[in-house]
């Protein structure tokens, strides 16, 4: 996710030498996160990576890594949007 050029140039060399299917996933996987923070609902890192994705999917001309950018859109935001959910409950049960 932090290196879009990268993510192309292994997709380019990978479709090249006829591994791109067994390389794609673990570019999809590189573009998830594995830990950040919150506080009051909110993560700096999950934002950070919100407006990254958005910003390299709308600039990418590969329909592959278009995709894979899309989907790892979707899900930063569905992290969010259960992050914010978790410290409302957290709110109403007065944790």
């Amino acid at each position: 996710m932090d290196q879009p050029d990268l993510a192309r140039a292994i997709t380019l060399r990978a479709r090249e030498t006829s591994v791109h299917e067994r390389t794609r996933p673990r570019i999809k996987d590189a573009m998830r996160l594995s830990h950040w923070s919150t506080s009051d609902g909110v993560s700096p890192e999950l934002s950070a990576a919100l407006a990254r994705t958005q910003t390299v999917a709308e600039h990418t001309t590969d329909p592959d890594l278009k995709a894979d950018y899309e989907e790892a859109h979707s899900y930063l935001q569905a992290l969010i949007d259960n992050e914010r959910q978790a410290n409302d409950e957290e709110d109403d049960n007065d944790w």
